[in-house]
């Protein structure tokens, strides 16, 4: 196409600018799911152009400023061996051979698990053995007002 104003020519598929992938995070323990889709793909017109996508995905601790960075062909990728209940963030770029013009998605963060508080099983083993203390000197207490002996205790 051309223009008889600015006199420029251009090439849809080549020159549009493709926005940023929406993308979804999930922990599963010590591991991130990643999930991706491209903007525009529900466009019929537009999928004969998304054939051939990979995407960039960046991918660092809260927190931390230096990312790594692995390639994938596949809308599904799980960041495997992280900590276990630390945030992590992601970024994804898709590269399409026919259209460099390609934005970045925002940083995205998840944590790979929900973390149990610290010591909540010391507080709840402790709060059983109590209890269970306590309910024994109960009955013991009762036993022997019922029994009406005077030398239990």
């Amino acid at each position: 196409m051309t223009s008889s104003i600015v006199n420029k020519s251009i090439t849809p598929y080549e020159d549009t600018i493709i926005g940023p992938p929406i993308i979804f995070l999930s922990g599963c323990g010590d591991c991130l799911n990643i999930s991706i889709s491209l903007p525009s793909e529900s466009r019929k017109e537009l999928r004969q152009f998304y054939t051939h996508v990979f995407f960039d995905i960046s991918w660092k601790k809260a927190g931390q400023k230096e990312a790594n960075q692995i390639s994938t062909s596949g809308k599904q990728y799980v960041l495997q061996n992280l900590q276990p209940g630390d945030q992590y963030c992601v970024k994804v770029r898709p590269q399409i051979n026919s259209n460099h013009n390609t934005q970045p998605s925002a940083w995205q963060c998840e944590y790979t698990s929900k973390e149990e508080p610290k010591g909540s099983k010391k507080i709840l083993c402790t709060f059983f053995f109590f209890s269970l203390l306590l309910l024994l000197i109960q009955w013991n207490y009762l036993t022997c007002r019922h029994l009406n002996l005077h030398v239990c205790m």
